[in-house]
């Protein structure tokens, strides 16, 4: 029996399950800090709506620079909880299936 939807194991490999339930938890986590309402980061490319909730359209618009930027260790900064590879496996293959907005 594999792993449930939604769900990481890194034993299995991965298993997207959709934005609310599996990539808006990690990006709440390492990015909010900065990229939220009051933050320090680019604005433009804000993936937090005023309600401090993160935005699917923004993030399947700007995953591609999301996920350069957090392979290269650039982000997050500020000693925010970096994203592990196992989460940006996750998140490419959230990607791959065509960023679902459950």
């Amino acid at each position: 029996v594999g792993a449930p939807k939604g769900s990481l194991d890194v034993r299995r490999g991965v298993v997207a399950g959709g934005f609310k339930a599996d990539v808006a938890p990690l990006l709440a986590r390492s990015c909010e800090g900065c990229h939220g309402p009051g933050g320090q980061g680019v604005r433009d490319v804000a993936i937090f709506d005023e309600a401090l909730n993160v935005r699917h359209d923004q993030v399947s618009a700007e995953i591609g620079g999301i996920l350069r930027t957090t392979e290269r260790g650039s982000m997050p900064r500020g000693g925010r909880q970096k994203l592990s590879a196992e989460e940006v496996a996750l998140i490419r293959q959230w990607q791959a299936d065509g960023m679902p907005d459950n």
